[in-house]
């Protein structure tokens, strides 16, 4: 045929070969099997129900998920991630650095095996620390400091204004180097 042919309800048995471009005004419906020895090309969108995909799916440009994304292996990011309202139920476990550059709101407890490092300021307020604080540099205190058990100062002990004690004892010599008024 040279020029065009026009077939109504036609069955072919065996083999259609085209050499060359086929082009299918209307739906093309495919009641088996269809295999693409090269490259499937998609100019605008496919609708594909109930698919499974056995090897790798790599895809260039976005990929938008209009419903849930359920991952039942591994998900590697090579590059970052942008998560907007998140909720995560389970554990997230960073084996390497976990930089947060926001507020990060914690709801319930939070335990840390290693060492805590604050590079600026630590703000606590309602803290009760049980076990040891050692300040390895100064400690300043703005506020009040109350302490209710003993306080054991291995050094020096510097008061640069006033000090008030209230029914104190001292054992050992108490050595003072300037003026010291009893009142």
């Amino acid at each position: 045929v040279s020029n065009s042919a026009a077939f109504g309800n036609t069955n072919v048995t065996g083999f259609v070969n085209v050499s060359s471009t086929a082009n299918v005004g209307g739906v093309a419906n495919f009641r088996a099997n269809v295999v693409a020895n090269g490259q499937l090309i998609v100019a605008n969108s496919a609708s594909v129900g109930n698919t499974t995909i056995t090897g790798f799916a790599n895809i260039s440009g976005d990929a938008n998920v209009g419903g849930v994304l359920n991952v039942n292996g591994a998900l590697t990011v090579s590059n970052s991630v942008s998560h907007g309202n998140t909720t995560i139920t389970g554990f997230i476990n960073a084996t390497s650095s976990a930089n947060i550059a926001g507020a990060a709101n914690i709801g319930g407890t939070l335990s840390v095996n290693g060492a805590v490092s604050v590079v600026n300021t630590l703000a606590v307020g309602n803290t009760t620390v049980t076990g040891f604080i050692n300040a390895t540099s100064s400690a300043n205190i703005a506020g009040a400091a109350n302490i209710g058990g003993t306080l054991s100062v291995n050094g020096a002990l510097s008061v640069s204004n006033s000090a008030a004690f209230g029914n104190t004892n001292v054992t050992g010599f108490v050595n003072v180097s300037s003026t010291a008024n009893v009142g």
